[in-house]
């Protein structure tokens, strides 16, 4: 306790300036960071953790690319194992006709409004697919049909690095063992 006439310290700091959540929130959620890895799939895998919506490209050394993710909504959400059957740069998006619904138009690869983004990893005989997006603002929530989305740069750096064949693993927690079956859609 500070002696009678003096006050503490602390009274006469500076006071930091306020944070603004708003413009911290996209720095966070662009984060690409290599973090160590001891989870029991192979190198070269990708494991998207939907409780984390995170996406990870398990590497040779103990160590995975963590990149932020955006997963299926509620309805959508999956789990399961698929393989890389496809690769499109500037992917062309032909949207599902709802019937009763208002129909949409196809958007052309490379249209900054496309929303399968910059690149594109087919899974299986899905509809689903690893793709950019231009609603980076939906990085990080459970919003899509059942595509796993990420900005456009990471989806870019991706891209390069996987090949045909490699194994996509869709679990709910990194501690859950690894799916044997096949791609399929769980409502909890």
């Amino acid at each position: 306790m500070a002696p009678p006439n003096q006050t503490s310290g602390w009274q006469h700091r500076p006071k930091a300036a306020p944070v603004s959540l708003e413009t911290a929130r996209p720095t966070l959620n662009r984060l690409r960071r290599v973090v160590p890895f001891a989870h029991p799939y192979p190198p070269g895998s990708l494991i998207i953790v939907n409780r984390e919506r995170a996406l990870y490209h398990v590497g040779h050394d103990g160590r995975a690319v963590r990149y932020p993710v955006a997963i299926g909504s509620f309805t959508e959400e999956w789990t399961g194992v698929e393989f890389v059957t496809d690769k499109k740069i500037n992917p062309a998006w032909h949207p599902v006709q709802v019937p009763g619904a208002e129909p949409k138009e196809p958007v052309a690869g490379g249209d900054p409004a496309n929303p399968l983004g910059a690149r594109a990893l087919y899974l299986g005989r899905t509809l689903w697919r690893i793709h950019g997006t231009p609603a980076a603002e939906t990085i990080g929530q459970a919003v899509s049909a059942g595509c796993i989305r990420m900005h456009n740069e990471h989806v870019i750096e991706l891209f390069e690095q996987v090949l045909l064949g490699t194994e996509v693993y869709v679990v709910d927690r990194l501690v859950d063992a690894p799916p044997v079956h096949r791609g399929k859609k769980v409502i909890e």
